[in-house]
């Protein structure tokens, strides 16, 4: 077994939102992270959350979410999740290398 989680803060550190969940296996620290990160969005989208800004240590991902093509199919799926999640708004622009904002309808 392995874990995940999010954290949601709002921007002065306050934690707003967590949450952790096991899952049998992941295959990769990347796949871990896309997971995390695809939780934690399907999370606040069910406690009415707008947008949020990403961030992650996994500069993998961010590549992945920023277009550059995973070599695997599981990576893609996920990715391809938390893509959709955003539609057209996913902006990857947002100044720091690790930090993507994501925002919905």
């Amino acid at each position: 077994m392995m874990g995940l989680g999010f954290v949601i803060q709002i921007e002065n550190g306050t934690v707003i939102l967590t949450g952790t969940k096991k899952i049998k296996s992941a295959g990769n620290n990347t796949h871990l992270e896309a997971l995390a990160m695809r939780f934690g969005l399907q999370s606040a989208r069910e406690y009415g959350f707008r947008g949020l800004d990403l961030e992650t240590d996994s500069q993998n991902l961010v590549r992945a979410l920023r277009g550059n093509l995973m070599t695997d199919a599981y990576s893609r799926l996920i990715v391809g999740d938390i893509l959709s999640m955003g539609g057209q708004n996913f902006n990857s622009s947002v100044g720091k290398p690790t930090r993507l904002r994501i925002v919905w309808h």
